[in-house]
């Protein structure tokens, strides 16, 4: 083949043009998709160790499952660090749902941004 090709010339018509941005990885997308997949996977973990609980919360639950009679109850017992942490994770759960607003907020603008056909079709299921 090489002796075939000895007196063809090649000649470039159009030169190599480098990159402005790089083709992949698109960190973005992977850094949400990851995010997505972590918070999937948490949400999955919570369900199945809700599931696999076999403790009574309650004295109700306890009466539903058997038929004698419930004959002693402990009562919960409140201190001000019990309600200091409770009021401390009241907090943290409020910081992390403004957050996770934040986070999809700024997604909707980063997908949107140079997506007119995108931002059309939401915009029509609006009205």
């Amino acid at each position: 083949m090489e002796h075939r090709q000895k007196g063809e010339h090649f000649r470039i018509l159009d030169p190599a043009l480098r990159a402005k941005e790089p083709i992949a990885p698109n960190r973005p997308v992977l850094m949400l998709g990851g995010l997505m997949l972590a918070l999937g996977m948490a949400a999955a973990v919570a369900v199945l160790v809700e599931q696999l609980d076999t403790s009574f919360h309650s004295v109700n639950s306890l009466r539903a499952l058997t038929k004698g009679p419930v004959l002693l109850s402990i009562p919960r017992i409140v201190t001000a660090a019990d309600r200091g942490r409770r009021k401390w994770r009241s907090c943290l759960a409020a910081a992390a749902v403004l957050l996770a607003l934040a986070l999809i907020s700024q997604g909707a603008v980063y997908f949107g941004r140079g997506n007119e056909q995108l931002v059309t079709v939401l915009g029509r299921w609006k009205s």
